[in-house]
Order: C-alpha cells, then sequence, then structure tokens
C-alpha cells in the first residue's frame, strides 16, 4: 500500500451548516484516513476543499477510499477530486506516530467518572507518571502512561 493525499471539494451552499473543526475531528477517527486538514470554506460560494493522506494500491484506488470515507461524513457527492504525492502524508503520519496520546486532568476526571478535587489529589500519588508538559490551560499527561499505572495501582 502507497499513501497519497487526495483533495476532495465540493460547494459550500449544499453543506452550509457544516463545521470545519467536527468535520476534521470526525475523519481522522475513520481508517483508512491518515490525516485530515487544509479545510478551507467561506460565505462566498468557495468550495469546501479537503485533503486527506489515504492508502490504496493505486492513486485510483486511493481516490475511492477517500471517497468511500469523506462522503457519508459530509452527507453528499464529492464534486471533484485530485490526487498527489504523499511526501506531506508521511511527514504527518510520522509525527502523528511521535506524539503521544495526552489527557488533562479534566479528562481523567471525567474517564475515571471523580470529582475534580479527587483528579487533582491522584496526579499528585507517589508513583502518577510524570507531567508531559504544562500548557495554559493545565498540565497534560501521556494517556499510555496513565492507563498503565491506573492498571498496576489497586483502587
Amino acid at each position: 500500500m502507497v499513501t497519497y493525499v487526495v483533495q476532495l471539494d465540493w460547494p459550500a451552499e449544499r453543506t452550509p451548516h457544516l463545521d470545519a473543526q467536527l468535520l476534521l475531528k470526525h475523519l481522522a477517527d475513520f481508517e483508512p484516513v491518515v490525516a485530515a486538514g487544509n479545510i478551507r470554506a467561506d460565505r462566498d460560494g468557495t468550495p469546501w476543499t479537503v485533503e486527506v493522506c489515504v492508502e490504496g494500491r493505486t492513486p485510483r484506488q486511493a481516490a475511492q477510499n477517500a471517497l468511500a470515507t469523506v462522503e457519508p461524513v459530509v452527507g453528499m457527492r464529492v464534486t471533484g477530486f485530485r490526487v498527489r504525492d504523499s511526501s506531506r502524508c508521511e511527514q504527518l503520519a510520522d509525527l502523528r506516530d511521535a506524539v503521544p496520546d495526552l489527557i488533562g486532568e479534566a479528562e481523567l476526571c471525567h474517564l475515571l467518572s471523580i470529582s475534580g478535587d479527587h483528579g487533582a489529589r491522584l496526579v499528585r500519588e507517589p508513583g502518577f507518571p510524570p507531567m508531559v508538559v504544562h500548557t495554559a490551560h493545565g498540565e497534560l499527561w501521556d494517556l499510555g502512561e496513565v492507563q498503565d499505572w491506573l492498571d498496576a495501582t489497586p483502587n
């Protein structure tokens, strides 16, 4: 299998209530989509453009896979597409694989169905995985390390 960039276009007026960020999030959950991005739309009828990195044995198969993935999400037939080389996809896939899934304190509380106070105490427990990064919104931990710690910690 080879990964190709497939650019898909459709008229903005046919999906006036489509939210770009929600579409990106929804597409990122699908296989064979490797990454999704570069969505552009405006109120003047400029077409929506989505670039996805899709695997296929040939460029044609990659385009078919992209269409089969995107059309049900947007709820209409895509009006045009282009297939290009995959150099950008390889960089995105490498970056995706290099960056761990991160979890913040609020997500941890939601995941475990615990209060914010309990979550604040939990992340300070001895042996709790070290924080990976501190952002303006709070601290983030590697989700895999947190899950491993939870599995190894009684109650």
